[in-house]
Order: C-alpha cells, then structure tokens, then sequence
C-alpha cells in the first residue's frame, strides 16, 4: 500500500523483512508462535540490550599484568603514564633509601573506562592505589572525616536556581584531587608496578601528598580546597556539608565532582576561571550526568533519571533471568521470613548469584530516581 500510494516499485525477491531467527526469539521460542504487541517492545529492548552489550563489551582488567596482555595495551600503558606524570608535577612522593625498621605500604593499579551520559568511551583510566588497609590507627593517621553534600540539597537547589530563578550552572571536575592533600604524617610505599626507577628498585616512596587509598586522603583533600575556596572568596555554609557560597555563585561539592551554580553566565565564568588558577579541573559544561543520576534539561524543566546507570545495570547481571512486568512486586505477595531447612539447595545457589550487589543497586536507584521500586526492593 505505501509504495503504490508513493509510486515506488516494490521487489521481494530483492528486499526481505521477515524476522529471522538471529534477531528473533533468542530464549523463549516456545512462546513465539503469536507475536503480539508486548512481544515487539521485548524484542527492541532485548535488541537494545546487545547494544549495551557492544558497548560495554570491552573487559577492564584487574592488574597490571593483565594491561600487558590486554587488546587495549597502548591505551592503558597511556593512562598509567599519564598518572605517574601527574604525581610527579604533583611531587606526590619522594625516593628514599628504606631503613631496617620502616614499614612500607603496598600499592596497585586499578583500571576503569568513563563514559559519558550517552554511554559513548569517555576515557582510559589507571589510578595509583595505596593499600591503606594496613594502615595502624592512632599511628598512620587520626581523623578521616570529610564532609559531603547531601544529594537532596543538590535536587532541591537544581529545582530553587535552574528551575525557577533561572540560574546558569556548570559542573567541573577535579583532576587527581586527592593529590592535592598535603600528609602531616609520614608515610611509606612500595613503588608503583611497572614504574620502578632502574638502580633504585629497592628504594620506597616517602609520600608527600595524600594518595588514593590512605584513609586521611579524603579528609586532607577537603581541608586543602576548603582553604583553597576561602583565598577565593568563598565560604562554607554551617548548616550544610559540601556548599560555598559568594554573592551570586553557589558551589556544590562532592569529592572531586563541583557544581557551580550563578545568576550571570559572565559570575559563572569568573569563578570558575578562578577556580582553575588553583586546581587543574576540566570543564563539562551544564550537569549532564552527576553521581549517576541523568540532568535532561527540557524547557524551563530539569527532568532526573538513570537511564545510563540502568543500562550500566543490565549490561552487568545480563545473566540473571529478565521478566518484563508492570510492576515490581505482585500485589498480595507475601515472602517468607526465612529459608526453611528443605530449601538448602536454593540457597547454595543463590550463593552462586551477586544478590546482594544487585539489591544494593537497585536500593541506590529507588533512593535517586525511582521511590516507586522503594517498597519491593525493601522486601527483597
């Protein structure tokens, strides 16, 4: 009908539309004899799934020596270079001859790829990670505390400045923040795999700078940009963790994650041109994806949700069953308190599945963006 209405010629033999098994009916053929409308939406969301999967498909590895062996060797090799050239502008550490009574920490690599909030490959990064777990309290460090903004301060200034003031807001992000803490105690560390200095391999690095992986590191990073924000003009508000404040400019922030709110876009650019004179930050433009929640700004409107971090969830417990339903638990449901001692087989495997990990998750999401899932994750 469409291509005689269009005066198009139509061929066959030539183009075919019919489903085939390969994109059809992946697990479930039994039930796909009567394709009705919820069996489309299942298959484009399943369809959308394989590409999450492509996305996603790129396997992070867990040490040092499994970059060696990685397909993505240069690009990991890069970003650990870059790592180490960033401590050493930072003066992070200094070599140092180890006496017979000092205890050296040990240290690892930790790998990861950043996405953007549209789940295209940000960027390659390694982290230089102490082993701060075999730090002595009392001895390797005192207060840990480091304050942080509540993410409800953040919704509610989003719907107060953006929403209805009409404010500009710019979310920046911190290079290698914790390097910026200075210690006051003293600290050893083994040096870092693959970038041990040739004729000093048994040397250890006197850290300078709270690294990641120390349990002060936190708190030493907020001391130093809390008095960093103070030269600037800024102060801490009393009543509430994480949020300065400077006439027309407001900051949030969280770890190496600020936002900086203004009512000009001319303040804006001031304060963070400022900002930048101190700190080695990158600039994101207006808050896109903050703490995996994503900011869809439509009209005069800010729209939150985690589409992103959902996808993210899917790709990664992509082998437990999937049901689509309407909603999250069946009305009248009622679960037992415990495991009775004649369903010992179902737990060993449940013990086999990340339940926990996933319940977690899903608990995270139910608090951001979905308070409707809130009483059947608290069941389960």
């Amino acid at each position: 009908m469409y291509c005689e209405k269009n005066k198009l010629e139509f061929h066959p033999n030539q183009f075919n539309f019919k489903p085939t098994k390969s994109n059809t009916c992946f697990e479930e053929k039994s039930e796909c004899h009567n394709e009705t409308s919820s069996d489309s939406v299942d298959k484009a969301s399943f369809v959308n799934d394989i590409f999450q999967h492509e996305i996603y498909m790129t396997e992070i590895p867990k040490t040092f020596k499994e970059t060696q062996i990685s397909p993505d060797k240069e690009k990991w090799d890069e970003a650990m270079s870059e790592e180490i050239k960033l401590m050493q502008n930072r003066k992070v550490w200094d070599l140092v001859e180890p006496k017979s009574n000092m205890k050296a920490l040990g240290c690892r690599w930790v790998y990861n790829i950043k996405y953007d909030e549209k789940n295209n490959v940000k960027k390659y990064k390694s982290r230089l990670v102490a082993q701060g777990f075999k730090q002595i309290p009392g001895v390797d460090f005192t207060d840990v505390f480091a304050p942080l903004v509540n993410f409800d301060i953040i919704k509610f200034l989003f719907v107060l400045l953006v929403c209805i003031l009409g404010w500009n807001h710019c979310q920046i992000d911190v290079k290698g923040a914790y390097l910026y803490g200075n210690l006051d105690i003293p600290i050893y560390m083994q040096q870092p795999e693959g970038f041990v200095v040739k004729g000093c391999e048994h040397y250890v690095c006197r850290l300078q700078k709270s690294i990641y992986g120390l349990h002060q590191s936190g708190r030493q990073w907020n001391l130093e940009l809390s008095e960093i924000l103070f030269e600037l003009g800024f102060h801490q508000n009393e009543l509430c963790n994480g949020l300065y404040t400077k006439s027309n400019c407001i900051l949030l922030v969280y770890v190496d994650d600020i936002v900086v709110f203004s009512k000009s876009q001319s303040d804006l650019e001031n304060s963070i041109l400022n900002i930048k004179i101190k700190l080695e930050i990158t600039e994101l433009g207006p808050v896109r994806y903050l703490l995996g929640v994503n900011f869809e700004r439509i009209g005069d409107s800010v729209y939150l949700h985690q589409n992103t971090y959902i996808n993210k969830l899917k790709t990664r417990f992509k082998n437990l069953p999937r049901r689509r339903i309407a909603l999250p638990l069946k009305v009248g449901c009622i679960l037992p308190d415990r495991v009775k001692e004649n369903e010992i087989i179902e737990t060993k495997l449940m013990r086999q599945i990340p339940y926990k990990t996933l319940i977690g998750c899903l608990s995270f999401i139910a608090n951001r963006s979905r308070p409707d899932i809130a009483f059947a994750v608290n069941t389960m």
